[in-house]
């Protein structure tokens, strides 16, 4: 061997073998609950979150997300105008609300208030049935669905305590509706009703056993 090739030569380059990088294990994805497509449909149909913010929202893919809207009819931004409507709205009735109290609104913010906790309690239990029906028809144990159910009771119980406390706020307790209270009408009698009723009622008509004193026409 040369003496030479022993030196190292101190500018020849030097090869390092770097191990291959590992590859990013996949975010694991979960399957989307009725409620939880509930949620994401409303916020695409009125155009606050597109679909890749849906996606990552509920931790599922696009591909998913897109095929329950193209199945369910969604369409991005379809019911925007009821965004729009509804920040139009704001802004008129804020240039009135010096001129409506709170006590003038009571009445249809309750009657709205219950009307939305129907409404709920209406959509729970189709979303409800339909996951159970959908179960039994696919021949599985309901054990299967009982994530989907508990997600449902969870956003039931929050929405159904929200409009309990609307309702709070609203003193409902301490409300009555006068137009739904009974009405009384006093009238005047005439001597001829009262000798009406009496004969209906097989009493003596003779005006002599009447105290006519005050009783309009008896004199």
């Amino acid at each position: 061997m040369n003496e030479d090739e022993d030196i190292l030569d101190d500018n020849a380059p030097v090869t390092v073998d770097l191990p291959e990088p590992e590859e990013a294990a996949p975010k694991e994805q979960r399957r989307l609950s009725e409620a939880d497509f509930a949620a994401a449909r409303e916020l695409y149909e009125l155009g606050t979150k597109n679909m890749a913010q849906l996606a990552e929202q509920f931790n599922v893919s696009r591909q998913t997300l897109s095929k329950r809207f193209r199945d369910a009819g969604a369409t991005y931004g379809s019911r925007s105008h009821e965004v729009a409507a509804a920040t139009a709205a704001g802004v008129k009735s804020a240039s009135v609300a010096a001129a409506v109290t709170f006590e003038d609104q009571r009445p249809e913010r309750l009657e709205e208030t219950r009307q939305q906790g129907f409404q709920l309690l209406k959509q729970a239990k189709l979303v409800g049935q339909k996951i159970v029906a959908d179960t039994l028809k696919a021949g599985k144990p309901l054990e299967t669905v009982d994530g989907d159910l508990k997600a449902l009771g969870r956003y039931t119980k929050i929405q159904l305590e929200l409009l309990e406390g609307t309702l709070k706020l609203l003193r409902a307790d301490e409300f009555e509706d006068e137009a739904a209270l009974p009405s009384f009408t006093v009238q005047d009698l005439t001597l001829g009703d009262i000798m009406d009723h009496m004969e209906r009622n097989g009493a003596d008509p003779d005006p002599t056993n009447i105290n006519l004193d005050g009783i309009e026409g008896a004199k």
